[in-house]
This record gives C-alpha cells, structure tokens and sequence, in this order.
C-alpha cells in the first residue's frame, strides 16, 4: 500500500510486549523476526494500546477475515457494506 506513516492499533498490551522484547519466547520468536522485517520497510510507525470496546471495526474485520475466509484485502475491495458505517460511528464517539 506504499504508506510511510502508519499507526497500529490493539487491545491486548501484550502485543507491544512481545514485539519489543528483546528476547520474544521460542515459540513466537519466529512470527516476530518476520513482522519486524517488515517494519524496517516503514518510515514512521507506531503501535497504540486501545480499550477493546474503541477497536470494535477493526475486532470484526479480523472476525470476518479468519470465520468468512475473505483474504482479498478490505481496502482493495472497498470492504462489506457495514465498514464504512461502523468505521464513520467510531470517527465520531472519539
């Protein structure tokens, strides 16, 4: 998607642990070798902590993606069409 700013964004704050540790355990050690590969390739990014219930468009993407099966990017396919209501009711209870 050629972005060079991005901010990630997630609930569980075990995720940045993970990530930043400098020595993640075995089994994960793998999974975060490759996702800080492809970190390198973004000029500024950033992870976020939010509270479960501020992250509930991006909670039901990830649910729709792994029980729906749809690996087509949402973004390239404009996505279902309750995103965009959900993403505009979000923007606005900010």
């Amino acid at each position: 998607m050629r972005q060079n700013n991005i901010i990630f964004e997630a609930s569980a704050g075990e995720i940045r642990e993970v990530l930043l540790s400098p020595r993640p355990s075995p089994d994960l050690n793998w999974i975060v070798v490759q996702i800080n590969a492809q970190l390198e390739h973004i000029e500024f990014w950033r992870l976020d902590h939010v509270v479960e219930e501020r992250n509930e468009a991006a909670n039901l993407i990830a649910k729709s993606v792994t029980t729906g099966r749809r690996y087509q990017s949402y973004i390239a396919s404009q996505g279902p069409a309750w995103l965009q209501s959900m993403l505009i009711l979000e923007g606005q209870s900010q």
